[in-house]
């Protein structure tokens, strides 16, 4: 038991020992790193003769090239202070948006309305797209709107009471945690550029100015594009959009049925009126002529043959044909030349010849 005892207790004073040289050795490193740093900052400065400030310059510099570890931690210091920050939550950040779609038989009256409401709301009409018919009247329109997000609700309210409501929509997008995390990463940005540019005015080595820079140039387009998406989401989260779809009904205004009337509208309806004949006939002539064509082709050449037809075989007379007349034997002979029975060589010829004797 003994031994067993002494062995233990030999075995924890090794251990305790070797510690403790491990420890000492690590300070006596230490030390020595610290005065050789010193020794050759102090050589680097006597060799330049009067140039400590470069050389010193130079030194840190050559330190955040070697380690690389300076700018990260800068930017890991700017990552905690945004995160730190952005614990701070602030109010909600909505997207609100809206469709209405209005109609009316006069589109005029109803843009001077929506004019009067949004200089009531202090909006403004960001885009308009019109359309008007043959007579001149607003036939349509749609109009973008941007009004306060505050003043939302009153302005829909407000387009609800100028005509007659078709349909209306509206929505909300809950961005406030985009906005947030933007925040955040702009600060960051800014944060690290200023430690960079912090760098840059220290630096000597060519090396080390150019990589610097180029980092620079980097961070400086993103801290740009995340200023820009900022921007964008406060424009977004401040201002409501409201799109307003205007349409004319069917059914046309009512005017005053002598308003057209008088001696120089009639005349110009007559003009148009005989214009509008002049159109109907030359119609009507330009459709019957391909007719006209092909009958007169088909009708001339038989005529033309009927006529030559006849030419060669005259024709018949239409009445009984004449003969000679008939001639009538009697008592006396036949008839004579005066066409009576029995005055055969007698002038008179008016007395039938007496009967012959037995």
């Amino acid at each position: 038991m003994d031994v067993r005892r002494s062995a233990v207790g030999t075995t924890s004073r090794v251990r305790h020992g070797t510690g403790n040289v491990v420890k000492g050795m690590k300070a006596v490193t230490a030390v020595a790193m610290v005065l050789l740093v010193t020794v050759l900052s102090g050589c680097s400065g006597g060799g330049d003769g009067g140039g400590d400030g470069e050389s010193a310059a130079g030194g840190g510099d050559a330190m955040v090239a070697d380690d690389g570890s300076t700018a990260e931690r800068g930017t890991a210091t700017g990552l905690t202070t945004g995160a730190l920050d952005a614990t701070d939550v602030p109010a909600r950040s909505v997207i609100k948006t809206g469709r209405v779609s209005l109609e009316s038989r006069d589109l005029g009256p109803v843009r001077d309305e929506i004019d009067r409401l949004l200089g009531r709301y202090g909006g403004y009409v960001d885009n308009e797209e019109t359309l008007n018919d043959s007579g001149g009247r607003v036939s349509s329109s749609t109009l973008q709107l941007r009004v306060p997000s505050t003043d939302f609700d009153a302005v829909l309210t407000g387009l609800k009471d100028v005509a007659t409501v078709a349909d209306v929509q509206q929505s909300a997008e809950d961005v406030t945690t985009e906005v947030i995390d933007v925040d955040a990463r702009v600060r960051t940005a800014e944060v690290s550029l200023q430690r960079l540019r912090k760098f840059l005015g220290r630096a000597g080595a060519v090396d080390v100015v150019i990589r610097l820079e180029s980092e620079i140039a980097e961070r400086e387009a993103e801290l740009a594009s995340l200023r820009a998406q900022q921007r964008f989401l406060e424009n977004q989260t401040s201002l409501a959009t409201i799109t307003v779809h205007m349409t004319r009904t069917d059914n046309p205004r009512e005017d005053d049925p002598l308003a057209d009337a008088g001696f120089l509208t009639g005349l110009r309806n007559g003009w148009q009126a005989l214009g509008d004949v002049a159109v109907v006939a030359a119609t009507v002539t330009g459709a019957a002529l391909p007719f006209a064509l092909v009958a007169g082709a088909l009708l001339v050449p038989l005529a033309l043959w009927l006529r030559t037809r006849r030419r060669r075989d005259p024709g018949r007379p239409v009445g009984p044909m004449a003969g000679p007349p008939l001639a009538f034997a009697g008592p006396g002979g036949p008839a004579g030349p005066g066409g009576t029975a029995g005055s055969s060589g007698d002038p008179s010829g008016s007395q039938p010849a007496p009967p012959a004797g037995p």
